[in-house]
């Protein structure tokens, strides 16, 4: 189960490795459109990291406003015992 000559694996000689897929020239205007798009899509994704960083702290300040004024129940947790395990 040696490597032979035509195993496509490499070798010594110049030019023996596995062929290579040639590199697509795409025309620029295909090219300039895609580079629009991906600079597009970084921008959607840089909007929707910053909201959802940015979200969270405003319904924390919300939810600590409406407990102050008396619209939400203050949550408390089950508290559990060897008697009440589950905290009922």
């Amino acid at each position: 189960m040696g490597l032979g000559i035509g195993s496509g694996r490499g070798g010594r000689r110049a030019g023996a490795g596995r062929p290579k897929a040639a590199k697509t020239r795409w025309p620029s205007e295909i090219a300039a459109e895609l580079r629009r798009l991906t600079e597009g899509l970084q921008l959607l994704q840089q909007y929707r990291r910053d909201e959802h960083e940015t979200l969270q702290p405003i319904l924390r300040r919300l939810v600590a406003i409406e407990r102050a004024l008396g619209l939400r129940e203050k949550i408390e947790a089950p508290r559990s015992s060897r008697r009440r395990p589950l905290g009922v």
